[in-house]
């Protein structure tokens, strides 16, 4: 046992609101330091063998910060594992002390170099599951970016690699003559979410296939990494009722404008899609995802199972007139076609991407607008049309279901009879589609406030 070793002067629950001050580390014993790294504490030896003159320094590991943290060292664990290491050290076992340390060197085996195992995971796993155009751009991404990684063994390449390597591809893609800055902020770090996005897909295929046991990728932060962040622009959310309007119209009669080609090759669904999450306030993916199996046309309710819902809970949608206009229209268009979808593609029978939304969407407007905007749009016209009344305004996020409120309000008003929200979301839904699409229509008029 490493002699002169003194036990810790504080306990556990002093270290947890213990305060460094301008100190970058705190004495605990005689070869023992808690060391501060950032937003962490790492417990780190520090002993020099009077005889022979050597040293070591050595990071044992991250502080433990609660009785459930079983990855981390409390102060009496770092104590056991300085003296253990001291020892060996004593005895100059160094292989014995990375071994303790889970430090030690392990040769590489080509079976599980990097290179082998994407291109099985893009020609065996990913080629099933997206389109070919997603599979050649992540293959470009391998080829200017990630080639680095290539004859690297995937069970042994740390966090710190990978870093390097997403600013190395900043770097590279500033230096791209066809990469330009824009006006979304930094150009480069776009590029280095693309291939992070890429690797964390890549890493989750080796974990779920027992190839390596953790995912080195998934809490790497590109803010904490980049030297600079994306600027975010605020979403300009159109207020304009009559340029609404116009809006609306171009959807809802947008197959009238195209000819030849255009006409041929368009898919009428899409454009009932569009028009049908701009008239309800719906998830594009919820959306997309109706089946036939869920309509109530007896009720005129549409009923979408937990599965398909953003809160994992069952979502009803009442059909106003337009909406069951809609479904209708498309269950004729579909006694050929025979798809489980509501809006399907002709010719693969399932149910359409996001892809065919956001190409209307280009053509209708200059700016750059999402589907999900539309959720957005409706929630605004009612801030505008009910400023004075804070109540109709939370009702209203209450009524769509929307992830967040207002003012800090985050949970779901939960009503005790089912039917008065079905009630209360009809009526809201039939108030939004009378001010967008007026005939003879009072659009002082509002939908009940039951509050």
């Amino acid at each position: 046992m490493a002699k002169g070793f003194k036990m810790a002067k504080y306990t556990q629950n002093e270290l947890f609101e213990i305060d460094f001050g301008n100190k970058k580390s705190i004495y605990l014993s005689n070869y023992l330091y808690l060391v501060k790294r950032g937003n962490k504490k790492v417990f780190e030896v520090k002993y020099t063998n009077k005889k022979t003159k050597k040293s070591i320094k050595k990071v044992l590991g991250e502080f433990k910060h609660s009785k459930k943290d079983y990855k981390r060292l409390s102060v009496r664990d770092a104590e056991t594992l300085a003296k253990k290491i001291i020892d060996l050290f004593n005895e100059d076992k160094k292989e014995e002390i990375n071994k303790l340390l889970g430090k030690e060197k392990k040769e590489p085996d080509k079976n599980f170099y990097f290179e082998k195992l994407f291109f099985n995971y893009l020609k065996n796993f990913r080629n099933k599951k997206v389109s070919p155009k997603t599979v050649k751009m992540e293959m470009y991404y391998y080829e200017n970016y990630l080639k680095g990684l290539a004859n690297k063994d995937v069970r042994f390449i740390q966090k710190s690699e990978i870093s390097k390597l997403l600013k190395r591809t900043q770097e590279k893609s500033i230096k791209n003559k066809h990469n330009t800055k824009t006006k979304d902020g930094y150009n480069g770090y776009d590029t280095a979410m693309r291939v992070k996005t890429t690797l964390n897909q890549f890493y989750n295929y080796l974990v779920g296939n027992g190839i390596v046991k953790d995912n080195p990728v998934k809490d790497l932060r590109l803010e904490t990494i980049l030297p600079v962040k994306k600027i975010k622009k605020k979403k300009e959310i159109e207020t304009d009722l009559n340029k609404l309007r116009e809006f609306y119209l171009k959807i809802r009669f947008y197959h009238q404008n195209l000819t030849g080609y255009q006409r041929r090759n368009f898919q009428i669904t899409s454009k009932y899609l569009t028009e049908f999450i701009f008239l309800t306030a719906m998830r594009n993916k919820q959306a997309r995802l109706t089946k036939w199996e869920f309509i109530d046309w007896e009720n005129n309710i549409i009923i979408y199972p937990p599965d398909t819902v953003k809160k994992r809970r069952e979502y009803i949608l009442p059909m106003t007139k337009r909406i069951k206009i809609i479904l209708k229209m498309l269950k004729k268009l579909n006694e050929k076609v025979k798809s489980e979808y509501v809006f399907f593609n002709k010719k693969t029978k399932k149910n359409l991407t996001d892809i065919s939304v956001s190409r209307i969407l280009q053509n209708v407007t200059n700016r750059k607008l999402t589907s999900h905007n539309f959720r957005d749009i409706l929630l605004t016209t009612i801030k505008i049309q009910y400023k004075h009344d804070f109540n109709k305004i939370v009702l209203a996020h209450q009524i769509l279901d929307h992830s967040k409120f207002i003012d800090g309000i985050d949970d779901v008003y939960t009503y005790k009879d089912a039917n008065e929200l079905i009630i209360m979301r009809k009526e809201l839904l039939e108030w939004w589609y009378n001010i967008i699409y007026p005939r003879t229509y009072d659009i002082n008029h509002s939908f009940k406030n039951k509050n």
